[in-house]
């Protein structure tokens, strides 16, 4: 069994989805899951769940969508694997799961274990793209509220941090690496972001592409000059010389 984050919140038990049911009650899941093995307070989750606007009985509506999804994880936990609780401490609960069974606390741990400086890049690479393979659509997905959103605002960098790095082991790996159109793909996402800039201006060229390496750095400079009214860092101008002069 585990759980989904990257995308709506559901329980998948061996590849059928369990309905969880409704928003707030997928969000009790979900302030749970990413905590998983650790305690969260009972106001923790009513903030969570249900911002500035708590029910009049924010309590007792915690604690029967508590009841429901203990209910829904009963029914897929089987005798030939550790249980899974929603356990009660002292005004806590907390998610007893092993972590790896949460899609996002599987993608930090994959990720940390890329960074150890032991790895060698086919290593750091294999984790790298086991760790991106998790995502698959934005996090929370149909879940409102400030909690949601500022869940979503940090992995989405988090996810663009390694996003990078696994372009860059690739180019380490193989520099001819077939990673331009994901490369591309990104900067429609974050066109501004100069480190993705940088990493794609280094691909096309060492690709034999160095036409278009100089057009994408005309291309984000004409962006940063008209949305922002400066010019680009320092590090990407002196990669631009560098293109230009064939180093």
């Amino acid at each position: 069994m585990e759980l989904r984050l990257f995308g709506p919140v559901e329980i998948n038990a061996y590849g059928n989805v369990i309905d969880v049911g409704p928003p707030q009650r997928r969000k009790v899941l979900a302030a749970l899951a990413i905590e998983a093995g650790r305690p969260v307070s009972a106001e923790t989750l009513i903030d969570r769940v249900w911002d500035e606007e708590p029910p009049n009985s924010p309590r007792r509506a915690l604690h029967a969508h508590i009841s429901h999804i203990r209910r829904a994880i009963g029914c897929v936990t089987t005798d030939a694997e550790k249980p899974v609780r929603v356990v009660r401490l002292s005004g806590e609960y907390m998610l007893d799961i092993a972590p790896e069974r949460v899609d996002m606390c599987r993608f930090q741990h994959l990720a940390q274990l890329a960074d150890r400086s032991d790895r060698t890049d086919a290593e750091r690479l294999a984790l790298l793209r086991e760790a991106l393979a998790l995502w698959q659509d934005r996090p929370l997905r149909g879940l409102g509220g400030q909690w949601a959103a500022q869940v979503r605002e940090r992995w989405w960098r988090r996810r663009l941090d390694v996003q990078l790095t696994w372009a860059r082991a690739e180019l380490r790996h193989r520099p001819d690496a077939p990673i331009i159109t994901t490369l591309q793909e990104l900067i429609g996402e974050y066109p501004l972001s100069e480190p993705l800039v940088a990493v794609l201006m280094r691909a096309l060229y060492t690709s034999g592409r160095r036409a278009e390496a100089v057009d994408c750095y005309a291309a984000t400079r004409r962006r940063f000059t008209d949305q922002l009214g400066i010019e680009p860092g320092a590090e990407l101008r002196s990669l631009h010389r560098s293109i230009l002069r064939g180093e």
